[in-house]
């Protein structure tokens, strides 16, 4: 049986167990979350292929500036299609990745600095 403190670590601080995490977490729960933090972290395959966020904001840009209705249509259908691309992938990222309490962490400090810009 697992100990209630190896059951915690992944749900509290992670984002759920893998399939016979436990058993690898329960010898040492606060070791495991340590390492997932403290381990060089490798930028994921799926990650990898993303453009770079300076390129994305470039190509924003672009698109707002189109004069041309039926061009600039197509063009930010485009931009929508590559967005929901992005996120999944940065969705998959986050479900296959090892380092659950890492992305736990990612997505707190992401919502943290996040600003709105409703009402301006």
């Amino acid at each position: 049986m697992v100990s209630i403190e190896a059951f915690i670590a992944p749900n509290r601080f992670g984002l759920g167990p893998h399939t016979g995490k436990l058993q690898i977490i329960e010898p040492n729960p606060r070791e495991w979350l340590h390492d997932q933090v403290s381990k060089d972290l490798n930028t994921p395959k799926e990650l990898r292929q993303l453009k770079p966020t300076t390129e994305a904001i470039k190509q924003f840009i672009e698109v707002r500036k189109l004069k041309d209705k039926q061009e600039k249509k197509m063009a930010r259908k485009n931009l929508r299609n590559q967005s929901f691309n992005d996120i999944y992938n940065r969705s998959l990222s986050m479900i296959r990745s090892k380092h659950s309490f890492a992305e736990r962490m990612v997505l707190f400090w992401s919502n943290h600095f996040t600003t709105s810009s409703a009402g301006r």
